[in-house]
């Protein structure tokens, strides 16, 4: 194909943004929304935690609740059964009575073991709850900044595209212009094989990145400047640079 040096580097800028354009289109997932996902995940984690600890202390509450109740009922027992030794004469009763009230004491003394190794277990979730709370505070403070962060990288990543494009039809119509032909050409060879044109890098093609043999190189370093050889591998309009 017949085309002007200046021409021929018209049509390579082309080729470079349109692989720019093609890695743009692939990277759909910034970096910046990856880590904002993970901190959405992290608070997820945390808030399922959370959920059930709090079901765990809840759970806890009401058990000390029930261990209350009943502590009560043994202390009026126990009062019971003391003023029935202060009032009893007859021996069997008072052996009884004797007999409760040693049973109903031991009873109160694992029940007040167990109502404070609850309470010590409440009071160590509440300490956690209000770590959670920090922690949570502190993971809604990233995610707001990666938020920030990530929404600032898409503003950049659509400009960043916007520029691509509008190269690109500057490019398309500097050429439409100068050498159609060439545009032709260089569309047809795009459909095909995804890639219009590649730069020559002296002994590979940039378009199926293979090493060219001895005698393709020599056939296209032999070619006139105002041509553009084709790459004998892939068939791709090769652009020496």
């Amino acid at each position: 194909m017949k085309l002007a040096p200046d021409h021929q580097r018209l049509l390579l800028d082309l080729a470079d943004t349109d692989a720019a354009l093609t890695v743009d289109r692939a990277e759909h997932t910034l970096d910046e929304q990856k880590e904002l996902d993970a901190l959405i995940a992290e608070r997820a984690t945390l808030r399922d935690g959370a959920a059930v600890s709090k079901m765990g202390v809840d759970d806890l509450r009401r058990d000390l609740g029930r261990l209350d109740h009943d502590l009560t009922k043994l202390e009026r027992r126990q009062k019971a059964d003391l003023d029935g030794l202060g009032a009893a004469t007859d021996m069997e009763d008072r052996r009884d009575l004797e007999h409760d009230l040693a049973s109903t004491r031991r009873r109160i003394r694992e029940i007040t073991e167990e109502r404070e190794n609850m309470r010590r277990r409440i009071e160590a979730t509440d300490l956690n709850h209000d770590s959670d709370g920090a922690l949570f505070d502190e993971i809604e403070e990233k995610i707001a900044a990666a938020t920030r962060a990530r929404d600032a990288a898409l503003q950049g990543r659509e400009s960043a595209h916007t520029d691509l494009i509008n190269k690109r039809e500057n490019l398309r119509s500097r050429l439409a212009e100068v050498a159609p032909d060439a545009l032709d050409a260089y569309d047809e060879q795009y459909e095909s094989f995804g890639v219009g044109a590649a730069r020559f890098a002296g002994n590979s093609c940039t378009a199926c990145y293979l090493v060219l043999p001895a005698a393709g190189i020599s056939r296209i370093r032999a070619t006139a400047k105002d041509s553009i050889p084709r790459c004998p591998e892939c068939g791709t309009w090769l652009i020496r640079s």
